[in-house]
């Protein structure tokens, strides 16, 4: 997470930060999200991947392309309960598993050459509201990926075949209310969607 400017300024937290992902928390496009299942949450619009094999420390960004064998449009959905984001602790934060509740996937597709340079769009109720370049997270999508390899090495771990890695919201967060449905569209990798209840 926070590996765009637009989510770091907004978070006044100036590096990426990492959480987990549980099997639990993940749905396919189309799924519906009660609120009153959580504090207060955020959506985030970001590009997934999966990887076909084991990346370590050191990967250069070709190994990342290497290691990838999917790439889908995704939400990432947080649990920010009610935080002042004026005044936010990395730490808290970072406690919490970077708020992390949970992930919306498109279907996966062969990542398109040009990763960085497609926008995703999005909408909410039908109607464009922001847009950002693949190249907001960190420069390319799978810059995190690098990042995060590297710091999962000085822990002991590693990213393994099979996870999914969230490579960081291309806007800034926005918050639904009962009967929103948010669309995230990102040319060559895909479309998806989700509807909020009460």
């Amino acid at each position: 997470g926070l590996t765009s400017k637009a989510m770091q300024e907004m978070c006044g937290i100036d590096q990426p930060i990492a959480g987990v992902v549980l099997d639990g928390v993940v749905a396919k496009s189309g799924v519906e999200i009660s609120l009153s299942d959580h504090g207060r949450i955020g959506i985030e619009f970001e590009s997934a991947v999966r990887l076909g094999a084991d990346l370590d420390a050191t990967v250069s960004r070709d190994d990342v392309a290497s290691a990838v064998d999917g790439v889908c449009a995704s939400f990432e959905l947080i649990d920010d309960r009610n935080a002042d984001y004026a005044t936010l602790d990395l730490r808290t934060v970072l406690a919490d598993n970077s708020w992390n509740a949970g992930v919306v996937l498109s279907e996966f597709v062969p990542s398109p050459a040009d990763l960085a340079s497609v926008i995703g769009t999005v909408a909410l109720n039908g109607a464009e509201v922001d847009s950002g370049p693949g190249s907001a997270a960190l420069g390319h999508p799978y810059e995190p990926i690098r990042w995060l390899a590297d710091h999962l090495s000085a822990r002991g771990g590693k990213l393994r075949a099979g996870e999914i890695v969230m490579t960081g919201s291309l806007v800034k967060t926005l918050f639904p209310s009962a009967g929103d449905r948010f669309d995230f569209s990102v040319p060559g990798i895909g479309d998806v969607s989700v509807h909020f209840a009460e």
